[in-house]
């Protein structure tokens, strides 16, 4: 039992060092093709979802692709991973992931204008019972979780929260 706690308690140190961490680490913008990027995010959305979710079916839809997106694909990648991880563990058989990379709504800028007036698009959606009223609203705070657990912290959607806005992004 003692050797457990000492587990959990290291655990959430190096998780609350990383947090403090993850403010400073710097987004590295490179070009890729809209189309090569969704195949590219679709591939791993499929490894997460094989190595994650046993009976899982996952489905991807591609938007509107075009042009190119100057993106961070690491960031990306780690961001849809998370929220991935949720929808495993939430969902009942399916899982669809949707990309889409295009002119930014009303021509706004995406992120800190680098990207011009363009905009990728991640939506991932599961078959699970959805967000209760409260999870909605704090689904992104640190440490928040409406299924308490030894090795689950509650950090996954504030880490992507805190990723997708050092690319000028949000959650919704």
């Amino acid at each position: 039992t003692l050797a457990g706690q000492v587990g959990r308690l290291e655990s959430y140190a190096n998780a609350m060092s990383g947090l403090s961490k993850l403010e400073d680490r710097d987004v590295v913008r490179t070009s890729i093709g809209a189309e090569e990027l969704a195949d590219e995010l679709f591939e791993h959305a499929a490894d997460i979802v094989s190595a994650r979710g046993e009976g899982l079916e996952l489905a991807c839809k591609r938007g509107l692709l075009e042009g190119d997106a100057c993106v961070d694909v690491a960031l990306v990648e780690e961001v849809m991973g998370n929220v991935l991880n949720n929808a495993c563990g939430h969902a009942v058989g399916n899982i669809a992931v949707a990309v889409s990379c295009g002119a930014a709504a009303g021509g706004a800028a995406a992120g800190d204008g680098s990207a011009g007036d363009r905009m990728l698009v991640v939506a991932i959606e599961d078959d699970g019972p959805g967000f209760t009223p409260e999870a909605l609203h704090r689904g992104c705070d640190p440490f928040y979780s409406d299924r308490k657990s030894a090795e689950h912290f509650g950090l996954g959607l504030n880490v992507s929260q805190i990723l997708v806005q050092l690319h000028g992004g949000k959650i919704e």
